[in-house]
């Protein structure tokens, strides 16, 4: 099952960078469950607003962003191993900007865009396995990259063709990217308005 999955030891990770966050994938696969847990289906697809996302389309949100950069960042370490190090990691001017935007802190309102979109009412059974599976490739990919150049090896966002990031700069965006939505989706049922 996912979950004990994430209870395992896993492998020693050199790099301390890395290591938080893998320890930072594997608090969330425990978090998000435990932010849905003893809510009904009702609860979970309860909207705000007409145009603000439930807490299932919160999370369904972070498997379709997963499910799209997964392998961008799969295919980054492939291509890098190579391109060794294990200097900090470097984001620059760019990378900075784009860690600001997703940044659970941030007051940036970003349109998403349609690929990243969740389909309405997405069930929340499917939506929390595939979430628990993402955090999964999540520590996997930092796993591979430890002993990696992280700030060397570039990866293209498969979102933003024109956009070039260091590796080490879209793991730490997926982290920010998660615990902003998970927050949001936490923050939901602390509504006075929320449904009882």
């Amino acid at each position: 099952m996912k979950e004990a999955t994430m209870t395992t030891a896993r492998p020693t990770i050199r790099n301390s960078e890395l290591d938080a966050l893998a320890t930072a994938f594997a608090e969330m696969a425990q978090w998000a469950p435990e932010v849905v847990a003893g809510l009904s289906e009702e609860q979970l697809q309860w909207r705000p607003q007409p145009k603000r996302w439930s807490m299932a389309e919160c999370i369904d949100h972070l498997n379709k962003t997963a499910d799209i950069y997964t392998p961008a960042l799969q295919r980054g370490i492939e291509m890098g191993q190579q391109t060794r190090g294990d200097a900090p990691i470097r984001h620059g001017i760019l990378g900075k900007l784009f860690l600001q935007a997703v940044s659970p802190e941030t007051k940036w309102r970003v349109a998403t865009l349609k690929q990243f979109r969740p389909p309405e009412k997405p069930p929340m059974g499917a939506v929390m396995t595939r979430f628990l599976a993402a955090q999964e490739d999540f520590i996997d990919c930092v796993q591979r990259a430890d002993g990696l150049d992280l700030t060397k090896i570039k990866v293209r966002s498969p979102a933003l063709k024109f956009l070039r990031l260091p590796l080490g700069t879209w793991l730490c965006v997926m982290r920010d990217h998660q615990l902003r939505h998970l927050n949001q989706a936490a923050q939901l049922r602390k509504r006075v308005d929320f449904p009882r």
